[in-house]
């Protein structure tokens, strides 16, 4: 099964895929104007990668209630269900922390700060994928 995980941010998406189920990985970062342009882009992903499940990281507080950015993912979600197949399940997953792991993970691995920038929220995607895989 191919499952594609987003990092929903306003202005930067961040996409991990997995087929085995096993492993994560870095896809890219959708970067556009408006949500329609990026749900356009993510759209055409899914249908070119045949993806089959939808991981979105959903921003919770420690507390374990969903912050106020969760709302805008919540209904990124409803437009991109709007938009697929009604066959590609679209599951939310807990993101608490997954952009602060990613930042740590490319820093470790000696990542430049123009590097980090631009692959952050892939990384975080990935990380919100490998929480979700761990589950299974």
């Amino acid at each position: 099964m191919k499952i594609l995980a987003l990092d929903v941010g306003k202005k930067r998406i961040g996409l991990a895929t997995s087929e085995s189920n096993i492993i994560a990985s870095e896809y890219g970062v959708v970067v556009s104007a408006s949500d329609m342009e990026k749900l356009e882009k993510i759209v055409k992903i899914i249908e070119d990668e045949k993806i089959e499940k939808i991981i979105i990281g959903l921003p919770c507080l420690a507390s374990g209630e969903e912050s106020t950015q969760a709302q805008h993912v919540r209904n990124f979600a409803i437009n991109l269900g709007s938009l697929i197949n009604s066959d590609i399940e679209i599951i939310f997953e807990d993101e608490i922390l997954s952009s602060w792991q990613a930042e740590k993970e490319l820093n470790s691995e000696g990542a430049s700060l123009k590097e980090i920038k631009s692959r952050v929220d892939a990384v975080s995607a990935k990380i919100i994928l490998e929480q979700f895989l761990n589950r299974l």
